[in-house]
């Protein structure tokens, strides 16, 4: 998987290496091993907040954006290369909620990369159902991510 980063001058090692991990964790789970890309922007809240209300109408800053290009999991591998989409992650909000939960920012950075590679794989978090479902495959992978 070719992983296209903008802005990742603003990491870390740790958590650029945090952010492959985790990608190459939810691909070995879901059984996704062919070819493919991502994209992955790094962002503050105010460079966020403008993706936000230009896409989604919403005039607030966020953690994460997702823009799939695939509709499923079954989609995608059902396909030989895979073109996943991009994900724009909040750089300012990654130190916050860090903070906030009480571990690193590369944790908080994979976890957002997980959460985001989900809804690239066509999960949501919207009905009770859907979000069950995407949680629980979010915590299997940040326990392995834990065990590495």
């Amino acid at each position: 998987m070719t992983i296209y980063y903008d802005g990742q001058d603003k990491l870390t090692p740790e958590q650029k290496d945090w952010i492959e991990r985790a990608l190459e964790t939810v691909f070995r789970v879901e059984g996704l091993d062919q070819a493919g890309e991502v994209s992955i922007s790094f962002m503050d809240d105010e460079a966020i907040r403008q993706l936000n209300l230009e896409y989604r109408q919403l005039d607030a800053t966020t953690d994460v954006l997702s823009f799939p290009q695939l509709e499923s999991l079954a989609e995608a591998k059902a396909l030989d290369y895979l073109f996943l989409g991009d994900i724009v992650i909040n750089l300012d909000q990654v130190a916050r909620q860090a903070g906030e939960y009480g571990h690193s920012q590369a944790r908080e950075l994979s976890y957002l990369t997980v959460h985001s590679l989900y809804h690239l794989l066509g999960f949501d978090h919207l009905e009770d159902d859907d979000k069950q479902q995407m949680r629980q495959k979010e915590k299997v992978i940040m326990e392995l991510l834990e065990e590495i």
